[in-house]
């Protein structure tokens, strides 16, 4: 697994302009572009989507769910819906500018330790929250972190990015009034899926970069049928609110395709894109995707199991099997690579709480 990049702290400190040790990885984001206005879906669909018979077969499963369901209101639910994903458009949140400049930043040959500092200190919050981070149990060292500067050197680049990417998406993305309960329960998942992602692209030589970025971001398609969901609601004033098991199936059915259009305007990484939107069937991913679509895949399921709060069980070999074979995760490395897993999940949720 890449180890985390970091400098000794006495040179970091004696000097403002140390240069960054680069996080080498696939990068994350098309650099010819950039994402900094709302994501319309009715205006990205038929080009976001893999062709136009993807946008042509979400929009016509749409009318035959409508067709098909016995309830009036969520007959007008669902026509709405399929107004509002391709004529009316939903304007949703745009990718949140502190992600992109500070993994440019990361990226540049040019950047310093000063650069990345300043970058974050653009936001007040942040930077309470990575000098906090920075003097928690998880990375507290002898003298206490003063500065951000200070932060970053202690808890490294890789990890400070990181970090900044799950204060900020659930900031700014895992936020749906009307629906918390079911987002928090998505953001739970998708910090699990982000780190078991990232441990087992690390573990088979893969990107762990785009692989915790992906599994952060895999189900992001679900949080936006929340938003379309709770934006119908509010504008019809409560009136039409799907039937939970109608939402199950659209959740079901969508996410993936939805999700993939949003990571493509948000400007991801183009096998990020595909990855995301193929992670629940990764044979049908591009060549140049197809490991990172098996790891998703996988990060996803492994979270689950994780989550559910099963204590210290281990899964049985026929379901570990099941979990790593397609991305020919050695058998034998169950027992490591789980506790890795959990270690590396308990610190990141511990210091998001921090």
């Amino acid at each position: 697994m890449a180890p985390t990049a970091t400098v000794d702290r006495e040179d970091a400190e004696s000097s403002v302009v140390t240069p960054l040790c680069r996080v080498e990885s696939q990068p994350l984001f098309v650099e010819d572009g950039e994402a900094d206005g709302p994501v319309n879906l009715g205006g990205d669909l038929d080009l976001k989507a893999a062709n136009r018979n993807e946008a042509a077969r979400f929009a016509g499963e749409l009318a035959e769910l409508a067709d098909a369901v016995s309830s009036d209101a969520d007959r007008q639910f669902l026509t709405r819906l399929r107004r509002t994903v391709t004529s009316d458009g939903l304007n949703l949140p745009p990718m949140p500018q502190t992600v992109i400049r500070v993994q440019r930043l990361i990226d540049s040959p040019n950047a310093n330790f000063k650069d990345l500092a300043s970058e974050i200190e653009l936001d007040p919050a942040l930077t309470t929250k990575m000098v906090g981070i920075a003097n928690s149990p998880f990375y507290q060292g002898m003298d206490p972190a003063r500065s951000v500067q200070d932060a970053i050197v202690r808890v490294g680049l890789r990890e400070t990015r990181n970090i900044i990417m799950a204060i900020v998406f659930r900031s700014k993305l895992f936020r749906v009034p009307g629906y918390d309960k079911q987002v928090q329960e998505l953001w739970v998942h998708s910090m699990a899926a982000s780190i078991t992602s990232q441990q087992i692209a690390g573990e088979i030589g893969g990107d762990p970069d785009s692989a915790f970025l992906g599994g952060l971001t895999h189900d992001l398609g679900r949080v936006i049928i929340f938003s379309i969901a709770g934006e119908i609601g509010r504008e019809t004033r409560g009136r039409l609110r799907p039937d939970p098991g109608l939402l199950r199936d659209l959740l079901e059915r969508f996410h993936s395709l939805l999700g993939s259009i949003a990571a493509g305007s948000w400007r991801f990484a183009p096998d990020l894109v595909a990855a995301i939107g193929c992670h629940h069937c990764p044979e049908e991913t591009p060549a140049s995707a197809a490991e990172l679509a098996s790891v998703l895949c996988a990060g996803d399921r492994l979270a689950r199991w994780i989550v559910a709060d099963k204590g210290e069980e281990l899964p049985s070999d026929e379901e570990w099997v099941a979990l790593t074979s397609p991305i020919c995760l050695d058998p034998d490395l169950k027992e490591q690579v789980i506790e890795e897993i959990r270690a590396a999940y308990r610190k990141l949720e511990g210091t998001l709480t921090a």
